[in-house]
């Protein structure tokens, strides 16, 4: 008896382990602390490469980048199959995903936070360490035409689409459900942005914090195209 309890507390401790693991920004791609890629980034810091508790420049996230410029990038909205809307997808100046691009875009150094906290206050950090190589698989560049489309609403991409329920889009409560989002006032995953309370953003198959299983920080892993299904009714 006293063996079964020792193996079922150890199978729970391993269970929580690799769960926690999965679930950290510790030592994955976006654990930029001390070096990353060989290259010293410029604070030993976890979290200041992307937020300060202090003056930031922007309240929501506390953020600590400045963010490259919305008009920077071209975005995917040439295909046949994509609604109108789609077809009209811009970053806003407010979109969450220039979050994501101020490391992602291969022009900005990753080590370019605003606040460092190993300086006196006030001081600005020195951008440091280097922007994402080009043959890194993680820079995403300006020109996005050759990614999922982003930027546009998704009720208005679902209402303009024929084959909704039978091919196309899900509705926003259907997709909310596939990726176990129980809050029904919670934005994600689409975000308030240009004007809009429901775009398609990064952040809409994507959770900065957790890696997962798969390392590429999805909201739900894509195994049998999961991901994917969550959207589009196949």
């Amino acid at each position: 008896m006293k063996k079964i309890a020792l193996l079922t507390a150890a199978l729970v401790m391993t269970s929580t382990m690799a769960f926690a693991a999965a679930d950290t920004i510790v030592g994955s791609a976006h654990d930029l602390k001390g070096t990353y890629g060989g290259i010293n980034q410029g604070s030993t810091e976890l979290c200041v490469y992307c937020h300060t508790p202090h003056n930031a420049v922007k309240d929501i996230p506390l953020w600590n980048r400045k963010n490259p410029t919305a008009t920077d990038f071209q975005l995917y909205k040439s295909s046949i199959t994509l609604t109108d809307e789609a077809k009209l997808a811009a970053f806003g100046t407010d979109s969450v995903s220039l979050f994501c691009m101020s490391c992602h875009d291969g022009v900005t150094k990753l080590g370019a936070f605003i606040n460092d906290p190993a300086l006196a206050n006030g001081t600005t950090h020195t951008a440091s360490g280097s922007a994402l190589a080009a043959t890194n698989y993680a820079n995403l560049g300006t020109n996005l035409k050759n990614d999922h489309p982003v930027g546009f609403s998704y009720a208005v991409a679902v209402g303009q689409d024929s084959l909704s329920g039978t091919g196309g889009l899900r509705t926003i409560t259907e997709v909310k459900t596939r990726f176990g989002i129980s809050n029904s006032g919670a934005y994600a995953p689409f975000f308030a942005g240009n004007g809009k309370t429901d775009t398609m953003e990064c952040a809409s198959c994507h959770k900065v914090h957790m890696p997962g299983t798969s390392g590429n920080f999805l909201r739900i892993e894509n195994t049998g195209s999961n991901l994917c299904l969550a959207c589009h009714a196949k």
